[in-house]
């Protein structure tokens, strides 16, 4: 038969008293081996539960963290969508007023219907429904980023047609400021453009100008941008100014009392006096001869006058 062994503990107050007394516990190597397995499962039990608990407190702070940043994430996801949609409608807006300016302008624009792009991705009810948190969040964010992607496109464009747009009517404007549309002197128009009968003559002659009379030395100036082509006498005209505004413009100013400007001056339309209204040469009375031609050819100056 199997022999138990036992082990005897003696407990002991004081070993230099006699008197105290003294306790024996009586054990078996069973029991005190399973004592010792106990103690030792115990021990990695608690261990295992240490680093388990460790672990969850860190998978717990690491969830808080990926919360909060999810949330921040969100957020900026959020605020970018609201900007992207704003720059989307401005760009929309840019190209209907770009429309409508190529319309007024009356020109055609090389990059029409290339403004016109499609933004977005699909509607939310084609994704698929079994799309997780984060497959949803790759999914919006790669949607946005090919909506930047066609907005910088539609940028693009849209410098393309301004600029274009811009250089057209730049050149309007140098053609309008070039267009002799003032009256170039005060006073009331005694004569227009059109046959009539010669003061002098009384024949039936083309009067080639308007004659716009007032008193002597009233100031003259320039109907339109120009550059003075002429100053000097004609006959039948007296002093006189001829200014040439390119774009095959010229306009013609007679019997002048004097003179204001050189030949080679650039002059202004309404702020440079190219003279002072006087009766030189074949006239009656004081008054300017007005003529505006147009390729060598006159026309009627009241047709160009808006004011």
């Amino acid at each position: 038969m199997f022999k138990k062994n036992y082990y005897t503990i003696i407990i002991a107050r004081s070993p230099q008293d006699p008197s105290s007394s003294v306790r024996r516990i009586r054990i078996s190597s069973i029991t005190l081996t399973i004592v010792c397995v106990a103690l030792v499962g115990v021990a990695c039990l608690i261990g295992a539960m240490l680093s388990q608990f460790v672990q969850m407190r860190q998978t717990i702070q690491d969830l808080i963290r990926l919360t909060e940043e999810n949330h921040r994430q969100e957020k900026c996801l959020a605020e970018f969508e609201e900007m992207y949609a704003d720059i989307s409608g401005r760009l929309d807006g840019l190209a209907a007023a770009n429309t409508r300016f190529y319309e007024i302008a009356g020109i055609e624009s090389d990059t029409e219907g290339e403004e016109m792009f499609g933004i977005g991705g699909g509607d939310d009810s084609e994704r698929p429904a079994e799309l997780t948190e984060d497959e949803r969040f790759r999914l919006t964010i790669a949607n946005l980023n090919t909506g930047i992607d066609e907005l910088r496109e539609r940028t693009e464009v849209q410098e393309q047609s301004f600029t274009e747009l811009i250089s057209y009517l730049e050149g309007q404007e140098n053609f309008l400021s070039s267009t002799p549309s003032i009256k170039p002197t005060k006073g009331f128009i005694c004569s227009g453009f059109g046959y009539r009968r010669d003061p002098y003559s009384k024949k039936l002659r083309m009067h080639e100008g308007i004659d716009i009379a007032n008193k002597h030395g009233t100031p003259i100036y320039a109907s339109a941008d120009g550059i003075v082509s002429f100053t000097g006498v004609r006959s039948g005209y007296g002093f006189c100014v001829a200014v040439d505004h390119g774009y095959g413009m010229v306009s013609f100013y007679a019997h002048m009392s004097s003179i204001l400007v050189d030949e080679g001056d650039r002059v202004k339309r309404g702020v440079d006096k190219l003279g002072l209204m006087g009766c030189t040469g074949k006239c009656v009375g004081s008054h300017l001869h007005y003529e505006v031609h147009i390729n060598g050819v006159p026309v009627d100056p009241m047709s160009y006058i808006l004011n």
